[in-house]
């Protein structure tokens, strides 16, 4: 008799950070050691809901002026453990990037295909993945109608390194279960500095990342958690001072 396998539910982000240290996720998921909070949490997560609010307004139809997209802002925009400077000032700044990204995108609204839409995917033996895809867009390029998965992010980070991560592959992979359609290319967007970049989705890329969530499940289900060290990631990481060795907190951290 063959043992059925346990059923898993994963979600992108939850994969992300398997793909990012198979330890690290061990450490948060199975164990409970969580980010410590900072009072400017939840600003990322604050300014996504003001995007998905323009996004969707347009969607349904309506258009906006600049007015009524920093009466959005301030509707919207909430940060949970910061105190009253804190949030004034993160609203001003939150006011700041909407507006630029408005501005700059406002024309190319009418190209949305779908915003904030939810994703399910069932790859087979019990392991099954949700998560949300921020944005599709209808773009012409080079005289050819593409479609472009747009995913977003605030704070100092690297498009290039963001653009590199499985999380946004897994995008593609979502799209097409959802639509049936291949996505063309996947873009990040900084909404903090309106820096942006893009790739194109490559011919068996949605295979390649399926095969890696089945992986992943395989070594979830199996405790196989290593280590997945580098200065870049050590350094900055919110447990390494919990499982990293003297001598490895010397490579890694010091």
């Amino acid at each position: 008799m063959v043992e059925e396998e346990s059923a898993i539910s994963l979600n992108f982000s939850i994969l992300q950070d398997f793909f990012d240290c198979a330890y690290r996720f061990k450490l948060s998921m199975f164990y409970g050691f969580v980010q410590p909070i900072a009072a400017a949490m939840g600003y990322g997560n604050a300014v996504h809901n003001i995007v998905r609010n323009i996004h969707k307004k347009y969607l349904d139809g309506e258009s906006l002026t600049s007015e009524e997209v920093q009466s959005i802002v301030e509707e919207t925009f909430f940060l949970p453990y910061a105190n009253s400077k804190m949030e004034q000032n993160m609203l001003a700044s939150a006011k700041k990037s909407v507006d630029s990204y408005f501005q700059k995108n406002k024309e190319d609204f009418k190209n949305i295909e779908m915003a904030e839409a939810d994703i399910e995917l069932d790859m087979g033996d019990g392991i099954k993945v949700n998560g949300r895809i921020d944005l599709v867009k209808r773009r012409e390029i080079s005289g050819e109608e593409k479609i472009t998965i747009v995913d977003f992010k605030t704070a100092d980070r690297d498009v290039t390194e963001c653009l590199e991560a499985e999380q946004l592959r897994i995008y593609a992979l979502g799209y097409q279960e959802l639509t049936g359609k291949s996505a063309d290319y996947l873009e990040i967007l900084n909404l903090d500095n309106a820096e942006s970049d893009r790739v194109r989705v490559t011919e068996g890329l949605t295979e390649t990342i399926a095969q890696d969530i089945r992986n992943a499940a395989k070594n979830i289900r199996a405790n196989k958690l290593d280590k997945k060290c580098s200065k870049e990631k050590c350094s900055t990481c919110y447990l390494n001072y919990l499982c990293l060795s003297k001598e490895e907190k010397k490579t890694y951290v010091e």
